[in-house]
């Protein structure tokens, strides 16, 4: 009889599994989240999301520059891509890497209305004239709430004064339990190839995101976070981190002025008049 109960003991031991663990500071949270993202286990996933919340938690949203809402991050690359295979040619030793945070006053099921809707540009920077979402997998299957992931596609148009260009890029969304029953959303974003601006000289190399929406405890508000690892060959040098933290500024305030307000930067109606 000791025996068998020793042999339950040891096999007992042995189908325990550790809890997963992810790291507290920014910086790796981030690498953690983008290279973690498709973990089979969901739990990996909401360890991180959990620990970026309670990083959120600690920040002042009420402030108006994202100088005091952003941080730099670290090159993403190696084994931190995960299973995302890397845009060909681009070295990654040129990304200029930034994250930004803010708290939004639009509920969190309407930011849920807003993932599913084919037209980005209202929610988009500025400087986004065109975006334009195909839903590869089934759209009312995640709506319903049944499908824990959404694969998308994303054809967009950027005109400023710094370059014109058309890009093609991959958005996946995730649906994550936290423990105490809040369900987030995360998305993991990738520009497969170089996008070549309207002067070749120009263009966007490479661009990984990172898009987290986590709602409040009573759901009125949600907390926004967004990590973008990216570089791109426009002639501005340094200045382009800048442009990057001002473009994810005007992200979140575009989305909220587009639902509150029904705002919109840009025309809507703008036709794909892409060559």
């Amino acid at each position: 009889m000791r025996n068998v109960l020793f042999l339950g003991v040891i096999a007992l031991a042995a189908g325990c599994k550790a809890p997963p663990e992810a790291p507290t500071e920014l910086n790796e949270l981030s690498l953690y989240l983008f290279a973690n993202y498709d973990a089979e286990d969901e739990e990996v996933v909401a360890v991180g999301v959990q620990n970026l919340d309670a990083f959120l938690a600690t920040q002042d949203f009420t402030a108006e520059n994202i100088n005091d809402r952003s941080a730099t991050l670290s090159v993403l690359d190696g084994v931190n891509l995960g299973t995302v295979v890397p845009t060909p040619d681009a070295d990654p030793a040129l990304q200029e890497n930034v994250a930004g945070w803010a708290l939004s006053p639009v509920p969190f099921a309407t930011h849920l209305e807003g993932i599913s809707d084919p037209n980005q540009v209202c929610a988009a920077s500025d400087s986004t004239k065109y975006s334009m979402r195909t839903f590869v997998t089934d759209l009312p299957a995640w709506e319903a709430g049944d499908s824990r992931t959404l694969a998308t596609t994303n054809e967009s148009r950027t005109e400023s004064p710094v370059a014109d260009v058309w890009m093609d890029s991959t958005a996946d969304f995730r649906r994550v339990a936290l423990e105490d029953g809040r369900e987030v959303v995360i998305s993991r974003g990738v520009l497969p190839e170089r996008a070549i601006a309207d002067n070749p000289d120009k263009s966007w190399d490479q661009r990984y995101t990172i898009d987290v929406w986590i709602p409040s405890t009573d759901g009125a508000s949600t907390e926004r976070y967004y990590a973008m690892w990216s570089s791109a060959t426009i002639g501005v040098g340094s200045l382009y981190a800048g442009l990057v933290k001002g473009g994810i500024d005007e992200y979140f305030v575009n989305t909220d002025d587009w639902f509150l307000n029904a705002e919109c930067h840009t025309d809507r109606d703008r036709v794909n008049d892409r060559p």
